[in-house]
This record gives structure tokens, sequence and C-alpha cells, in this order.
């Protein structure tokens, strides 16, 4: 939840402490080691990609169209690749789970490890070390300015069918992929520039906070898939350089892996309970009164 990246991208809150930005790259060569070597694997034709693109995108829009959702784990790993920051690494984990309903994610519901998020289209909370001034008898901090509730992966929107299927028109070729989610999948992978990706998503967004301009539209980013028997997406990979900009002193290499299991679970995600949530402003307003102790 993501964020994080999965997204899970949320407004971070007036009063909230905001978190390290995550600069760098990391972790490309053991993908690679992980999935191995892409010259070994077989070309994808132009017929089979696109019958597999259909398939998968059929496959997720039937799960989104139901009233359950999925569960997902996502690592981001950013390496600084020039510059004096060079070999500078971060990593960030989200994990949690998503509530479908209507052909979209309604709920999301993901930890990074220190704060809670719980979202929906409207409203997101936050608790956990985010918010280390809360109001007595308060847990919970709430925004009506945040982001909708999504799944992502990196640059990836893995809850958008024309994301999944613009993906697979590009594959370059595929394999075995593996038991995952306790299914045997087949590996695609291949390369799509950002402008592609915001052909598909037109309200694509880096989670840098880069402009995507004219120079992030032609980079390629390195995608893989595994796709079980059923078309569902149960592992996403992707990597992509991005050049320095405002505040970064070097190059990035983003690289994120986000596992997707248990689809179809139940997930009825709910707003916690209103007489333990506060607002921005209070939380200000304690703040300014009794300092960080949160008495």
């Amino acid at each position: 939840m993501k964020a994080t990246s999965r997204g899970r991208r949320l407004a971070v809150l007036a009063v909230a402490l905001t978190a390290p930005v995550a600069i760098g790259l990391g972790g490309v060569a053991n993908a690679q080691a992980a999935t191995g070597s892409a010259a070994t694997a077989p070309a994808v034709s132009a017929v089979s990609a696109a019958s597999t693109a259909s398939g998968a995108a059929d496959a997720l829009k039937r799960q989104l169209g139901g009233s359950r959702g999925v569960e997902f784990a996502e690592t981001i790993t950013d390496t600084v690749v020039s510059g004096a920051q060079r070999g500078r690494r971060t990593v960030s984990r989200t994990e949690g789970v998503a509530q479908f309903g209507d052909g979209r994610v309604v709920a999301t519901d993901s930890t990074d490890g220190t704060t809670r998020w719980i979202s929906f289209a409207d409203r997101a909370y936050g608790t956990g070390a985010l918010f280390p001034t809360l109001p007595a008898g308060k847990d919970w901090v709430v925004s009506e300015d945040a982001a909708r509730p999504d799944l992502t992966s990196g640059s990836l929107a893995l809850d958008d069918p024309a994301v999944i299927k613009a993906l697979l028109a590009t594959a370059a070729s595929k394999r075995s992929g593996g038991t995952h989610d306790g299914i045997r999948t087949t590996l695609y992978q291949g390369k799509i520039t950002f402008a592609g990706l915001r052909k598909a998503f037109p309200g694509l967004r880096l989670a840098s906070g880069a402009p995507l301009d004219a120079a992030r539209l032609k980079a390629k980013l390195s995608w893989r898939l595994w796709l079980g028997q059923d078309q569902l997406v149960r592992r996403a990979w992707s990597s992509w350089t991005e050049p320095r900009y405002k505040g970064v002193t070097g190059d990035v290499v983003h690289v994120s892996d986000t596992r997707l299991t248990d689809w179809g679970t139940q997930a009825r995600i709910v707003s916690p309970p209103e007489e333990k949530v506060t607002t921005p402003g209070d939380v200000a307003l304690n703040y300014a009164v009794n300092g960080s102790t949160g008495d």
C-alpha cells in the first residue's frame, strides 16, 4: 500500500512529519539473478503478445468488478549511480490489502513499517510514527486531501487493465516463472517508454515527484510480469534510470518488486472508530499547546 510508491500514494498531511525521500538504486543485479537471463527466454510473437495482453486485462477486469480483493507487498530499492551521492541506497517496503468494487480499487489498508494508512476515494486515515503529536485519546488523523486508493508497483498501475495490456503488448520474451502464491507462472518481460505508459494511463505520475518532462517521457522502463494460469499478475518488477532533477545530485535507478497474493480474498476495509479520529487542525493545535508530547 502501493505507497510509499503501491502508491498506495497519499498526500502528506499538513501537520505530518515528512519521511525521508528515497534516493538511489539497488537490487538490479539480485533481481536479474533471481529471475534468470532474458537472453535465453524465447521471443514472444505479436499474435501471442496481443492474446496474452487481452486475456490478462480481462482477468483483472473480472476481479475489479467483484467485491473482494488482493494482498500486496512491495519493495522499492533506489540507488544513486552518479554524482556526489553515488552509491547511496534506500529501501522501503509496504504491504497490505486492496479492496475492489465497481471496476476499481475502492479502499486499501497498508503499512510501511512505521505508519499505517487506511485509504478511501474521498479520505485517508493515518496512524503511527508519522503522527507523534496526536491529542490524548486519539489514534488516527483523517485527511480529505489524499490520492485515491490504488494498486501500484513503482510507476506501474497494476489496477488498470489498460496498463497491463500495454505492458504485455510490448513483451519481448517469455519463459517459466516458477511458482508464486502457490501457482505456476509464466514470466513475460520487455521495455516500454513512459510516453507509452502515459498513453495507457493518462494520470501517470512519477513516484519521485520529478516532472514527467520530454526527457523522461522518452526514457524506457524495463518490466517483468509473472502471470498465473488464470492470467492474473502474481509478481511485478520494474526498473528505470531517472536523470537528476532539482534537489537530487545524481542519476537514480529505481527498482520496484511487488508480490500479489490471495486474489479474491475477503476484503472489507472500514474506517477507524470515529471517537479515535482527529483532524490536522486539532493536531496542529495540540502541538502548539503541548509541544511534541501529545498530552
